[in-house]
């Protein structure tokens, strides 16, 4: 492998659920939307005498169809794939090595490629070359494909959403994710702000240990959650995020450029971008309060759920407080974490792999995330798992303080800080501190729920 960073995702299915259909889709519009797509995709057709399905790979770029099946009859019982098909079809994929696109989409990695045949050799070489790639990955074959990529590829279930996500993540300049909390927060600040989001920069920045935050020229401001920066060794030094290249250099930078940052990486310029949203909403809460949302201060995010006895309660991120209070309540919960590290050992029974969701979320009365979500894009994945009668809780400073997209999504409480001295607030992370910002009179706790 070259010195590229492995850009490659595997859709991971069961061998029951087609997915060729979806993989053309997200082909499709990503060309409709100007991305350079190359590879092939395949379409199934039912045999209409019983026989085996045909299977055709077709070119995304123009067109072109490669039958990769034979046909030998109903009762034909060995293989009836045809070899030279793959082998015409191959050169699609070898011919896109040369084009360089922005995504390489192969139909899927299966048997074939788990065996050192098929396409294994044309995806290796595009991955060596740092072209990503796209592919659909039965979960009998998902071992193999993670020794055939070194466990360095992306991993995505099988939605349209996390495949935007995931691309979105390549910073790829000519596509933003449609459809998702980010993508839509920010066009909506645009229609809503209009030409006076061209006039606003930011006035001062500040990366902290645990919160990042902006001030805006206008004097609002905004915070988020900080995510931890990858370790920097000696032979990732000439890739660097573009958040560390920009450092020195953020004070007087336009609003537009950091909400266009957001797509950069999931580090320091997606925390920055969402402190200016934040400082945004803060500047649209402002201008006009949203009808139907009531505003309160003081009062925080548990106490806002109004959780009863009988409701279960699943907590996505160890929010420690929050935590020990439910367990002194003896109230019916569990918190998914990526590991164990917050816990106490006795609060480990609580405990859940954040990869438990999907059995979990769906089973909720009450849905309490961290504003975390945001930053590392999992947001939308779960608010599709909760029930439409769960009540959905943000929690955090990277919830902004607008309803608007996220009441749409299933949101019903926001629950996060006010910057009322940004100087005094910035000041406090700039030092290395964190939340006394919040109980020093720089910041308040506020919650925003729907009026009864």
């Amino acid at each position: 492998m070259s010195d590229f960073p492995l850009h490659a995702a595997a859709i991971v299915h069961s061998h029951d659920r087609k997915l060729s259909d979806l993989l053309a889709a997200f082909a499709t519009e990503l060309k409709d939307r100007g991305v350079r797509v190359e590879g092939l995709v395949q379409r199934d057709t039912p045999d209409p005498d019983g026989g085996h399905v045909r299977m055709d790979l077709v070119d995304v770029t123009t067109g072109d169809v490669y039958p990769i099946t034979q046909k030998l009859g109903r009762a034909a019982q060995s293989c009836h794939l045809d070899q030279q098909g793959l082998v015409a079809a191959s050169a699609v994929l070898r011919q896109a090595v040369a084009d360089r696109p922005d995504l390489l989409v192969v139909n899927r990695w299966g048997e074939q490629e788990a065996n050192g045949r098929g396409f294994a050799d044309e995806m290796l070489t595009a991955m060596s070359e740092g072209i990503p790639v796209l592919t659909l990955v039965d979960h009998r074959w998902l071992g193999a494909w993670q020794t055939f990529t070194g466990g360095a590829a992306s991993l995505l279930p099988p939605s349209a959403a996390a495949l935007h996500r995931w691309f979105a993540g390549l910073g790829v300049a000519s596509v933003r994710p449609k459809g998702c909390v980010l993508a839509e927060t920010v066009a909506h600040l645009a229609s809503v702000l209009g030409g006076a989001l061209d006039d606003l920069v930011v006035d001062r920045a500040v990366v902290g240990q645990t919160f990042t935050a902006v001030k805006l020229s206008n004097g609002s401001a905004g915070a988020s959650y900080t995510p931890a920066r990858a370790a920097i060794t000696s032979d990732c030094c000439a890739r660097l995020p573009k958040s560390m290249h920009l450092a020195g250099h953020l004070k007087g930078r336009p609003v537009k450029d950091f909400l266009a940052d957001l797509w950069e990486d999931q580090a320091h310029c997606r925390a920055l971008g969402i402190a200016t949203i934040n400082a945004l909403a803060d500047t649209l809460w402002r201008r006009r309060p949203l009808a139907g949302w009531r505003l309160t201060s003081g009062v925080d995010a548990l106490t806002a759920a109004a959780l009863q006895p009988s409701e279960k309660l699943v907590m996505v991120g160890a929010f420690v407080s929050y935590l020990r209070r439910l367990k002194d309540a003896d109230a019916k919960f569990v918190v998914l974490e990526l590991t164990e590290a917050p816990f106490l050992p006795e609060e480990r029974v609580y405990y859940r792999p954040a990869d438990m969701a999907p059995m979990l979320v769906p089973d909720a009365d009450v849905l309490l995330m961290t504003g975390s979500t945001i930053v590392n894009d999992t947001m939308d994945d779960l608010l599709a798992l909760a029930r439409p009668d769960a009540r959905v809780v943000l929690v955090g400073p990277s919830v902004p303080l607008m309803p608007d997209i996220l009441a749409a999504k299933g949101v019903d409480v926001l629950a996060t800080i006010r910057i009322s001295d940004p100087d005094r607030f910035l000041d406090v992370l700039a030092e290395g501190g964190g939340a006394q910002g919040m109980f020093d009179g720089s910041a308040d706790l506020v919650v925003l729920t729907k009026a009864p």
